[in-house]
């Protein structure tokens, strides 16, 4: 295992790290927003708000050029250009970790939350953007903290498809249960550098100081507003209800959300092999090298020489990742050429499955 993976203080902090503890203020998202949902090569859009959802488009990104051009016509003649849009990736585009830090600074967190990525994901810290909000601050001081983390890499590039349609994401997330809920969280402004909670906090500071001096002033006009309120309401009352949402629109709706839970159910049954070898090159010392590794389904099958097969065994059984880890060949001595000369290894022969990754995971 790596050293970077047994010290925290050799962890860098993430970019991105400054950002809210919470729900950032300068969301968009308030009353109606664009939902894009990008799997594979397909692009599936929706308008969104308290009451509905409505589907607009399904386009294929083989052409970005005609694609463009029609989501355009669509959404000037919607009029929709002007709400916000939500990038929303696969479930599996991302990890929803939960964490409990011991007692500490707001400040501290971000670097105790690197470490705690660094030891829980397959990911190094440089090539992560993550965003984590407190769910419950306990009596002894601790926090229970949720955090999302997502690969920059993976992030940039659904961005920069999104900008080749001329659609511009005011919020990047994955999806988490509901495919059209509200965003909980905003990856795309901790991959874009600090957030306000430090550089703009004293303003935030004066312009409270502000608006409660003007609230004094303007008390007067309490009452006024009170009563436009209320012809408001009144006016609203006599108001037809909203119609029902059309039987297609509602058929198109189950589509998206059977489209997401098959692409999750598969990701579990057949974890990315990517995904998996990177564990795997994080787990295996120095002194171990591979000859094959056979991954069918959730099983994987190594082969390769180590100088303590019983110690490479223990690797992988505390490890959260795998789990029934066992020899199926008895492992055997032998002599190889190395620089130094001479050395004795074993050769082993192991088998182990990966573990139902629940916990890790959307």
């Amino acid at each position: 295992m790596s050293d970077r993976n047994r010290s925290a203080d050799r962890v860098p902090a993430l970019a991105g790290s400054d950002t809210v503890w919470g729900r950032d203020p300068r969301c968009p998202v308030k009353r109606s927003w664009l939902v894009a949902l990008l799997i594979g090569e397909e692009l599936q859009l929706a308008e969104v708000d308290d009451r509905r959802i409505r589907p607009l488009a399904r386009l294929s990104l083989a052409d970005p050029r005609a694609a463009r051009s029609e989501l355009a016509d669509q959404l000037a003649a919607d009029g929709l250009r002007r709400l916000p849009v939500v990038l929303r990736l696969p479930p599996r585009s991302g990890i929803l970790l939960r964490e409990r830090l011991p007692p500490c600074r707001a400040r501290e967190r971000s670097g105790l939350i690197a470490h705690r990525i660094a030891l829980r994901t397959p990911f190094s810290p440089e090539e992560t953007v993550f965003c984590a909000w407190l769910l419950a601050r306990q009596a002894d001081g601790s926090c229970e903290m949720a955090v999302a983390v997502a690969p920059r890499r993976r992030l940039e590039e659904a961005r920069s498809r999104l900008f080749a349609l001329g659609l511009v994401p005011r919020v990047v997330d994955f999806a988490i249960g509901d495919p059209f809920a509200p965003p909980r969280f905003d990856l795309g402004s901790a991959a874009g550098g600090k957030g306000w909670s430090h550089g703009l906090r004293p303003l935030a500071i004066a312009a409270s100081l502000l608006a409660l001096v003007a609230a004094a002033v303007l008390g007067q006009l309490g009452q006024r507003e009170r009563q436009m309120a209320a012809e408001l309401r009144a006016s609203l009352a006599g108001l037809p209800p909203l119609a029902a949402p059309a039987s297609a629109e509602m058929a198109a709706i189950d589509e998206l959300r059977a489209d997401l839970a098959r692409l999750d159910g598969e990701a579990v049954e057949h974890p990315p092999p990517l995904f998996v070898f990177e564990i795997v090159s994080r787990i295996l010392p120095d002194d171990a090298w591979l000859e094959s590794a056979t991954l069918s389904g959730r099983e994987l099958v190594l082969r390769g020489y180590a100088a303590d097969a019983t110690a490479l065994l223990r690797l992988f059984e505390d490890t959260p990742w795998f789990e029934a880890t066992r020899f199926d060949v008895p492992s055997t001595r032998v002599e190889m050429v190395a620089e130094g000369g001479q050395r004795v290894v074993e050769r082993f022969g192991l088998v182990t499955r990966i573990a139902d990754l629940a916990e890790f995971v959307p």
